[in-house]
C-alpha cells in the first residue's frame, strides 16, 4: 500500500512543478518575462553586449560558442537576432541522448537603460534523438513522470539562469 502511495504523491508533486510554468494572461501560453538589472560595472553598450553574450552562452543554450557564432554568420536574416546580435531560437538539453529532452524556445532581448528586458516564449519539446517538436503545453499535464522530472529540471534551469546575470 506504500508504494502506490508514494507513487501518487510523486506525481502530484511533479504535476505541480509542471504547473509553475509562468503564462502570458493573454494568450495563455507559456512566457518568460522581465528584466535583468545592469551591474553598476557595465556602464557602456559595449560591456552590456559583451555580458550578455556571455550570460547568453553560459545560461540560455547549450550551443558551443562556435556553434552560435556560425549559426550568425549564416543567418539569412537579420530579424533572426536579438540583442547583442545573438540567435533568437536556441534550445536547452535535459537527461541523456536516448532518453532526455530537448526545450527550444524564442529569445527577444533589449537593451534598456534599467537593464536587459527579456521575453522567453514559444517553447517546444522534443526528445533528444528526435527532430520533431511539439508545443511545450502538450507535455505539462503529461502522466509521465520521467517527462515531468525532465520538465521539471528545465524550468529550473530557466528560472536560474533569469535570475541574474
Amino acid at each position: 500500500m506504500k508504494t502506490p502511495l508514494a507513487a501518487l504523491l510523486c506525481l502530484l508533486t511533479l504535476t505541480t512543478h509542471a504547473q509553475e510554468w509562468p503564462r502570458n494572461p493573454k494568450t495563455g501560453k507559456v512566457e518568460f518575462t522581465g528584466v535583468l538589472p545592469w551591474p553598476t560595472t557595465t556602464k557602456t553598450d559595449a560591456q552590456r553586449q559583451a555580458l550578455v553574450k556571455r550570460w547568453y552562452l553560459a545560461k540560455l543554450t547549450d550551443s558551443t560558442p562556435a556553434q552560435v557564432a556560425e549559426e550568425v554568420r549564416t543567418m539569412v536574416s537579420k530579424s533572426l537576432l536579438t540583442y547583442a546580435q545573438l540567435p533568437t531560437i536556441t534550445a536547452i538539453e535535459q537527461g541523456k541522448e536516448g532518453e532526455g529532452y530537448r526545450l527550444l524556445y524564442m529569445v527577444k532581448l533589449t537593451s534598456a537603460k534599467a537593464g536587459l528586458s527579456y521575453s522567453i516564449s514559444d517553447f517546444t519539446l522534443a526528445k533528444r534523438s528526435d527532430e520533431d517538436s511539439t508545443p511545450l503545453e502538450h507535455h505539462l499535464t503529461t502522466p509521465d513522470t520521467n517527462k515531468q522530472a525532465a520538465l521539471a529540471e528545465l524550468r529550473k534551469r530557466l528560472v536560474k539562469a533569469l535570475s541574474a546575470f
